[in-house]
């Protein structure tokens, strides 16, 4: 009985691991020339509710995160401050960005490492950064569009979960004979 309780109990401890980190909030952000003329247009908004920190955000490429670009210094008490960008890309082009948000510009924190909530309705973007008082909405300009990408589960999660599982499976049928 012990033994089947342990088991039961193995299963459930790495399958809440697996749903955990399946449901973390951690995204990407997809920049698109929605009218094809090769130019992705957009606002950012961000407000700093701090008394004291400048915060800075920005973008990084998403598989190197050492080759970023500091799009904005929000100053402390900052109610909203805004800015326009133009990125030049091929017509009906895109790009795909991990956001940033620092204060020091030594510790980063990123949208794909779940520090941060997001939000959206279709024409923005509202970004919640997590235990730090910055928000940031992307507008898309003219008929560009930005949309949320999922950062994808490592397939070696899922393997290391359903490995464990299928070891206690056969751990239990060799101690049951």
């Amino acid at each position: 009985m012990k033994k089947s309780i342990k088991f039961l109990f193995l299963i459930i401890i790495c399958l809440g691991f697996m749903f955990g980190i399946a449901n973390a909030q951690k995204f990407w952000v997809k920049f698109i020339d929605g009218d094809g003329d090769g130019e992705i247009n957009f606002k950012l908004n961000a407000t700093n509710s701090d008394t004291q920190t400048t915060y800075y955000t920005g973008v990084a490429s998403i598989d190197d995160h050492n080759d970023y670009t500091q799009l904005l210094a929000i100053p402390p008490n900052t109610k909203k401050i805004k800015r326009d960008f133009t990125w030049f890309v091929t017509p009906g082009g895109s790009k795909v960005y991990d956001i940033y948000l620092t204060s020091d510009n030594s510790t980063f924190y990123w949208t794909s490492q779940g520090y941060a909530e997001v939000e959206s309705n279709g024409k923005k973007i509202v970004i919640y950064w997590k235990n730090f008082p910055v928000t940031e909405i992307f507008k898309p300009k003219e008929r560009d569009d930005i949309q949320i990408t999922a950062v994808p589960i490592p397939s070696a999660l899922w393997l290391l979960g359903s490995g464990v599982i299928a070891l206690g499976l056969i751990r239990k049928k060799l101690l049951s004979c």
